[in-house]
Formats: C-alpha cells, structure tokens, sequence
C-alpha cells in the first residue's frame, strides 16, 4: 500500500502544479520528498538489497576488488569506511542518488522537467535507489551531463560521461550512442574524442576480460521469465517515439535518432526472446532515449507538443503501474522483496 500511497501524493502535488500553472519547482519537490525519506530509511526492501549489502561487506576486505566497476568499489570501500555497517553505507549510496535525481530536477529546464516528471522520476527512482544502485547512480550521472552540454562546458560533460561508466560499465553504451547519433561526425574534434573513448573500452575490456566474461555468461543463461516480458518496455518506447515525432519544434536528426534506435531497440527485442540480457539491453535504449529527448529540449530548442506530452504522462502511469503490480505480484519472494514493506530497525551508529 505504501507505492500506491507514494505515487498518489507525487501526482496529486503535480496535478495542483498544473491546475494552478505554478511555474516554480516546490509543489513537485513535495511530492517527491516522501520517496526520498522511504528509500533512506527502509528496512529490508528492494530486490537486490541483500546481494548489495553482501557486496559493501566483501569490497570492505583488503585485496577484494575484482574487476567490477572501479568507482563504485572506491565509493562503497569509503563510505563503509566511516559508517562500519553494510546497511548504513547501502542507504548513503541511495542518498547520493537521490541528491543526484534532485540535482538534475532542480537545474532543468520547464520542458526537459516535464520529461522528468513524467518518465524519469515516477517509472526510474524506485528502482535506482531500493534495487539496481550500480546502473542507477551511472545514469543519474550521466543525465548531468546534458546540464554542462546546454551551458557550453563540454570538456566537463565529456568527464560526467566517462565517470558513469566507471559507476557501471552499461554506461558505455549511452557513450557509444551519442557517438553514433552525433550530427558532427565530420568534426576532428569529435572525432579525436570518439576514437579516444573507444580506444579505452577496449583496452578497458582486455584488462577486465574475465569479469566481463563471468557476467555476459550469467544473462546469456538467464531467459526470459515469460513471452510477456519487455511489453511494458515496448509501450515506454512507443511512448517515447511519438513524443519525438509530435515535438512542435523539431530537432535536427531527430528521425534519424529514433529510426537508429528503433532498429537497435527491436534487434534486442528478439534477443529478449531467447536471452534476458535482451531486456537488459532494451531498457538500456529506453533509458537513453529518455534522457536524449531531455537534451535536446535543453540543448536544441526542442519543445513537446501538447499531444506528446499526454502521451508521456499517459506512458509514465502505465509503467508506474506496471511496477506496482510487480510488487505484489512477487511479494515475499527472495531475501529482500519490495513487500511487504518494513522500516530499518537497526543501524551501528
């Protein structure tokens, strides 16, 4: 009950922003402080909680770094090092990302916030901060830099986006996406920085080979966990798509964007079929496109129409819902499911 109560409050806080054209940003940081204050002090809650909290105790040993993502292994080692208990560092770490979503809201523009209320936040923070905190810290970051990229500081988008990867390798695609979406593909420029990046991911892949290996064969043994899963992905990206096509001002490329990314999008679609690191890769292109429509309505002059912003409210609720369901629908299930919900107990402070 405590998701449907979270996400009522959030929309009826967005909903009297509307109704009254309030044009500042405090009724919809109300709405979203109850998430914040949930995901700081819950108990034994989120999917991959325990598996985390598992992780904070083995990185926290001398000599226990094993290929994983460099600055995540940092962070974690640091912070334990000052809190001495694995479920207060977990809960600092959703903090971060929590200031880092608030950050990104705080600093946008009206419309890449619309964008934000309506996809990011309500379908993206749950998850980021109680469950997958690796991927979720890597994109909050790299949504920044979209920030730098609108007020000229390139040099400091650039270092925004190779800090993500090194939160969680995934980030590499996003990078591997702008560079193949790139309108300045004929700047030596850009094109010194591309061949310098992917210089790295690979060198980067030789040196981690083995920990890579370890987790490429984890998804490819994981299927699928039934012929229904990424509809809801489907829907997101469908969403997404006629948000691009309806934008009243249009952006440069921006068809060829979503034709590129359509292709990449259902190519992983059929992966998904056999392999659930097809999913993986499908939210990948999901989360990127989002984030890409908010640049270039910060960046471009891109401005939704009315039509694609109903439609992105629309989609919003239906993954929100989505997820709730999934909630219950695994409740009690694994070490530390989402429900039912209970409030940490025990810190050593």
């Amino acid at each position: 009950m405590i998701y449907i109560c979270l996400y009522v409050f959030y929309y009826f806080c967005w909903g009297i922003s509307e109704v009254t054209n309030y044009r500042g940003r405090a009724i919809l940081a109300i709405g979203m402080l109850p998430f914040v204050i949930v995901c700081l002090f819950r108990g034994n809650v989120g999917t991959d909680l325990f598996s985390y909290e598992h992780l904070v105790a083995l990185y926290s040993r001398p000599n226990s770094y094993n290929g994983s993502e460099p600055l995540f292994y940092l962070m974690v080692r640091w912070i334990n090092s000052i809190t001495n208990d694995n479920k207060l560092t977990m809960r600092v770490v959703s903090g971060i990302i929590s200031a880092i979503f608030i950050i990104f809201f705080l600093n946008s523009r009206r419309g890449s916030r619309f964008v934000f209320c309506a996809v990011i936040f309500p379908t993206l923070f749950i998850s980021y901060t109680m469950n997958v905190n690796r991927i979720g810290l890597a994109t909050a970051i790299y949504m920044l830099a979209g920030i730098h990229e609108r007020r000229a500081l390139e040099s400091k988008a650039l270092i925004r986006k190779m800090v993500s990867v090194g939160f969680h390798y995934s980030a590499a695609f996003f990078i591997g996406m702008d560079i193949f979406d790139s309108r300045a593909k004929n700047s030596r420029h850009r094109l010194l920085i591309s061949t310098g990046i992917i210089a790295g991911l690979v060198i980067g892949s030789y040196f981690l080979s083995s920990y890579l290996e370890g987790k490429f064969s984890m998804y490819r043994n994981f299927s699928a966990p039934s012929a229904f899963s990424g509809l809801s992905l489907i829907l997101e990206f469908s969403g997404l798509g006629y948000a691009i096509l309806s934008m009243s001002t249009q952006v440069s490329g921006s068809r060829g964007t979503l034709v590129r990314s359509s292709v990449l999008f259902f190519a992983f679609f059929v992966i998904s079929r056999y392999s659930y690191s097809g999913l993986r890769m499908m939210d990948l292109v999901v989360s990127w496109l989002t984030i890409w429509i908010c640049r270039q309505i910060e960046n471009s002059g891109g401005k939704l129409s009315r039509s694609g912003k109903l439609v992105l409210l629309t989609t919003g609720l239906i993954v929100v819902s989505g997820n709730v369901f999934g909630y219950y629908a695994a409740y009690g299930q694994g070490e530390s499911p989402f429900l039912p919900f209970n409030w940490i107990s025990s810190i050593a402070l």
